[in-house]
C-alpha cells in the first residue's frame, strides 16, 4: 500500500531543515517549492506551491488564517463545505506525486489540515504516517516575533493549537516525534528512529542532508525566558520526553494530559490580540500594495522620460 508521510510542527519549529535533509535522504516531496526567503529561510521551505495555495484557500474559506487563534479546532474539515477544494487536492496528489510508493507532504499549516488531508488520501488508497517535529514555544515564539511581529503570547497561543490540533489527528496512525534539539544534535538518531517507526527506507549513507542541519544555523536559543502559558510548557516537555522513542503513549497525550484543560479558556484574551495583529497586517498589506503600484508607475514614468530624451537627442542630431 502506498504511504504519506506528514511532516508537521508549527510554524518555525524546523520543519524546513527537517524536510529539506529528508528530500537529501530520498523521501519524494515533489518538484515545484515556494522560494527560499533570505534571513528567514536561505535553504528553501521544502513546501509544495500548490499545497500551500490549497491551505491557504481551505482556511480562508472559514474566514481563518494561519495566525488565527479562536474557532480552529471546532472546524469540521471533512465536511460538505470544501468538496469542490477536495476535487481539486485529489487531482494534485495524482499529478505530482503518481504512482510514488512513500511521498512526504509540507506545510506547517498541515497541522491545522490534517482532516481533510487525511480524507483525500482515504479516497486514494494511500495509507498515513508522520512525523512531528516539537520545538519550544518560547524559541518558536522569538523566531516569529523576528519574522512577523508577532507578540510572545499570541505565538504560544498559536504553538498550542497547532500542536493540539496536529496530536488529534494523528491518534490512529504511526507517528514519529523528533525533538528539534535532538534533529541538529543526533540527527543519525533521529533518522533512525524515523526509519523504525514509519516504515520506510532512508539513505542515510549520503551527506547532502548535513547543509540543512548545521547547528551553527540555529537562532532564538532559550536560555532564561518562561512561557506565557503553563499548559504550553507542559505539553512542550512531555513531547520532548518523547523524541525518537517508538512506544509513545498517545493516549496519555490526549486523554491524562488533555483531561479538564479548556484550551479556549487558557487562550482567553488574545482573540482581541488576533484581531489587532490582524489589522496591522492587512494594513501592511494595503501599504505594500500602493508602494508597488506607486513604483509601478514611476518606473513606466522614468521609461517615458528616457524615451523623449532619446528623441530629443535625435532632432538635435538632425539640426
Amino acid at each position: 500500500m502506498r504511504k504519506v508521510i506528514f511532516i508537521l510542527g508549527m510554524h518555525r519549529s524546523g520543519t524546513s531543515a527537517l524536510a529539506g535533509a529528508l528530500r537529501c535522504l530520498g523521501l519524494y516531496l515533489g518538484d515545484d517549492f515556494i522560494e527560499p526567503i533570505a534571513g528567514v529561510n536561505e535553504k528553501g521551505f521544502w513546501e509544495h506551491k500548490k499545497l500551500v495555495d490549497i491551505n491557504e484557500r481551505l482556511l480562508a474559506r472559514v474566514n481563518k488564517t494561519w495566525y488565527s487563534v479562536v474557532g480552529l479546532l471546532e472546524v469540521d474539515w471533512t465536511s460538505s463545505l470544501f468538496d469542490d477544494i477536495k476535487k481539486e487536492s485529489l487531482d494534485f496528489v495524482k499529478e505530482v506525486f503518481g504512482e510514488e510508493e512513500v511521498f512526504a507532504l509540507k506545510d506547517p499549516r498541515l497541522c491545522l489540515l490534517l482532516p481533510f488531508w487525511l480524507d483525500v488520501m482515504s479516497e486514494l488508497d494511500i495509507s498515513p504516517a508522520a512525523i512531528i517535529i516539537n520545538r519550544s514555544p518560547v524559541e518558536v515564539a522569538r523566531s516569529l516575533n523576528r519574522r512577523d511581529g508577532i507578540p510572545q503570547s499570541l505565538s504560544e497561543a498559536l504553538w498550542i493549537i497547532y500542536s493540539s490540533s496536529m496530536l488529534i489527528s494523528t491518534k490512529n496512525m504511526p507517528v514519529a516525534f523528533i525533538d528539534f534539539d535532538d534533529l541538529l544534535l543526533a540527527p543519525v538518531r533521529s533518522f533512525l528512529s524515523l526509519q523504525s517507526v514509519l516504515g520506510v527506507r532512508l539513505n542515510i549513507d549520503g551527506t547532502g542532508w548535513r547543509d540543512y542541519l548545521d547547528a551553527n544555523l540555529r537562532h532564538h536559543k532559550n536560555t532564561e525566558d518562561k512561557v506565557v502559558f503553563p499548559f504550553g510548557g507542559e505539553l512542550y516537555s512531555h513531547l520532548s520526553n518523547y523524541s525518537m522513542k517508538s512506544d509513545v503513549n498517545k493516549s496519555f497525550l490526549l486523554d491524562d494530559l488533555y483531561r479538564g484543560v479548556n484550551i479556549e479558556h487558557i487562550l482567553d484574551g488574545q482573540a482581541e490580540l488576533f484581531l489587532r495583529y490582524n489589522r496591522e497586517v492587512i494594513a501592511n498589506q494595503e501599504l505594500s500594495a500602493r508602494l508597488s503600484s506607486a513604483e509601478e508607475k514611476y518606473s513606466y514614468l522614468l521609461s517615458m522620460l528616457r524615451q523623449q530624451k532619446l528623441l530629443l537627442d535625435k532632432i538635435e542630431g538632425l539640426e
